[in-house]
């Protein structure tokens, strides 16, 4: 018969052991596992080194040095159809000018729906009817040139005396997308708007939108023209994608690291998270 302090001290050397073996087990797992993580997190930074994006193409104009000037030629813009043009005639005597414009008392202080329905709108043929003169040819004409044509028309027929023209599109929009901060439709009336204007319209860039590669897509003469500009450079400001037109459509694209980050593990903070949660789980339940 073994006394029973034998026992106990037996019990309590066993139980020593083994506490000694379960601090050297948990000690090792978390070592192992801290080694994993350790690497993870240098993954982790070696994909956000890789995927920073260089300093040259998030500045605009890189190339461009101060007080140096180039040629610079503005753009009319060209009547299409569906295009909504106002025109508003005056002469020396208004009360004869009056019935050759749209309720000219009721142009003041219009919203800018409103104001499209006092316009001229251009049919597919490229015509629109004018008080007094009928239809007009206008498709493919400036507006400066609708000016002078219809004030020669007025001053040919001895219908006006000195009779002043003026032509305004009311419908210009232009359709920015993508990586903008307000991407969306925006109306102008400016015979020449910028693609920098156009951006500004929207909020400018994101960070994560591309600025070598900007698209405008545009209709003109029954052709779909597409054009790329690079904001990082100054050359785009000789295209005929410089100024925007009407209906113009402006399409920002996401760079790579955006890309990357519309999946279903995004950035590589949440990468890691994710790696972790599984390595830990698959440490503890081996650990059983």
């Amino acid at each position: 018969m073994i006394p029973n302090y034998i026992i106990h001290t037996i019990y309590a050397f066993l139980f020593k052991i083994f506490f000694i073996q379960l601090n050297y087990t948990i000690f090792a797992v978390k070592f192992d596992f801290m080694k994993k993580v350790v690497v993870l997190q240098l993954m982790a930074l070696i994909f956000v080194i890789t995927s920073c994006t260089a300093k040259k193409e998030i500045l605009y104009l890189n190339d461009l040095k101060a007080n140096e000037n180039s040629s610079f030629q503005w753009s009319d813009v060209i009547i299409q159809p569906n295009d909504i043009i106002s025109v508003k005639i005056t002469a020396d005597d208004m009360l004869l000018a009056a019935p050759y414009n749209l309720n000219p008392a009721q142009q003041q202080n219009l919203q800018n729906t409103q104001l499209m329905l006092q316009g001229y709108l251009v049919s597919n043929e490229g015509k629109i009817n004018l008080p007094v003169l009928g239809d007009f040819e206008v498709k493919n004409l400036t507006y400066t040139q609708l000016e002078s044509r219809i004030q020669g028309d007025l001053i040919s027929k001895k219908l006006l005396k000195n009779p002043i023209v003026v032509c305004r599109i009311l419908n210009a929009k232009v359709t920015i997308l993508g990586e903008v901060r307000n991407p969306g439709t925006y109306t102008f009336f400016e015979n020449n708007l910028t693609v920098l204007q156009a951006l500004g319209l929207a909020g400018d860039l994101n960070i994560n939108g591309v600025r070598k590669n900007i698209k405008v897509i545009r209709l003109e003469n029954n052709q779909q023209k597409i054009g790329e500009i690079d904001l990082t450079k100054k050359n785009w400001m000789n295209s005929p994608f410089y100024f925007i037109k009407p209906n113009d459509v402006i399409i920002v694209n996401p760079n790579t690291a955006k890309v990357k980050s519309a999946g279903i593990i995004g950035n590589a903070g949440t990468l890691l998270g994710t790696i972790s949660v599984i390595l830990s789980s698959f440490l503890i339940i081996r650990s059983l």
